[in-house]
């Protein structure tokens, strides 16, 4: 499958598809998910201080702010504008970078990286099943080829097979 990334990457598709560690690749979309999530909050303070409160007051007073007015001056609005824009390309670009992860592991893996059972999105670590429970014991199993009633038949292990050596059914594990 080919891809063409709508931004400058610092790494291609082919690149990531010869990284034969998915761990790597796996770490690498935790650490870049982590980036998004301190930028986003980021935009989250930095357009609280350019949008007026819904209380009726204005801005808190940050840097560059005149401390007889809670309201920013031109070039602290213009440059915390200037900020957040950065911030959405810088946004854009790791998500893309995401997604071009996640198609190197879905070759890879031969799965869907986006699949949380896989433990592949976001996740450092796969997902460990949880402990098979044993089969109660049924005490009403039929009896088959004259066995005794709940006595298994058909599967007679290697032990058994030296010890009889005519016996012909079963498997031999």
């Amino acid at each position: 499958m080919d891809y063409t990334p709508r931004f400058e990457q610092p790494v291609s598709l082919a690149q990531l598809r010869a990284i034969r560690e998915p761990e790597l690749l796996v770490n690498e979309i935790a650490r870049l998910e982590n980036s998004i999530q301190h930028l986003e909050r980021s935009n989250r303070e930095l357009r609280a201080f350019l949008e007026p409160a819904s209380s009726g007051q204005g801005a808190s007073p940050a840097v560059g702010a005149d401390e007889e007015d809670d309201e920013l001056d031109e070039e602290t609005k213009a440059e915390f504008t200037a900020s957040v824009k950065e911030n959405e390309e810088t946004i854009a670009r790791q998500q893309e970078r995401i997604t071009m992860i996640r198609l190197a592991l879905e070759e890879q893996v031969g799965v869907d990286a986006a699949n949380p059972h896989y433990g592949l999105a976001g996740s450092t670590t796969a997902p460990t099943p949880a402990p098979a429970a044993p089969a109660p014991p049924t005490s009403a199993a039929p009896a088959v080829n004259g066995a005794e009633e709940g006595e298994v038949t058909g599967v007679t292990s290697s032990s058994a097979r030296r010890a009889e050596p005519d016996a012909d059914d079963g498997m031999y594990l």
